[in-house]
């Protein structure tokens, strides 16, 4: 790493830092239901950001035709987390919980068809993330 590119991450740590401290003042100013609402919204902002983060390499992926940079076991773990959370979060009729992860979920199955399409070229494949006993490694 450049000490640019170090520098670089360091401000978007603190701009983070700084955003979730300006998140918990306001919140801790506002009614129960609307700092629920807060906190819940700025958590979906994150979660979709975490969720997308995987897909900065599909560019990457698409032009080397090669899915090696895309971490298959989170890939996979990914699809089943959200879909399970969805399913939960439609249950219990909570928009905070079905939103984002009808996003993870969609965002999840992109990765796993980037995945499908493009194969590592290493010989790693999408099935052999799978140990012999079933275990994601």
């Amino acid at each position: 790493h450049t000490p640019t590119s170090h520098v670089t991450y360091e401000c978007r740590v603190m701009s983070q830092v700084a955003l979730w401290a300006i998140v918990g003042y306001i919140s801790s100013t506002l009614l129960p239901l609307d700092r629920n609402n807060l906190l819940g919204l700025t958590a979906n902002v994150l979660c979709f950001v975490m969720f997308a983060s995987p897909l900065s390499t599909a560019a990457k992926v698409v032009r080397l035709k090669n899915s090696e940079s895309i971490n298959k076991p989170f890939a996979v773990i990914q699809v089943a987390n959200c879909l399970l959370w969805m399913v939960y979060g439609m249950a219990i009729g909570d928009v905070f919980v079905w939103l984002p992860n009808i996003a993870g979920l969609v965002l999840g199955l992109v990765q796993c068809a980037l995945l499908a399409l493009y194969p590592d070229q290493n010989g790693g494949s999408l099935l052999s993330s799978i140990g012999t006993e079933g275990d994601v490694m």
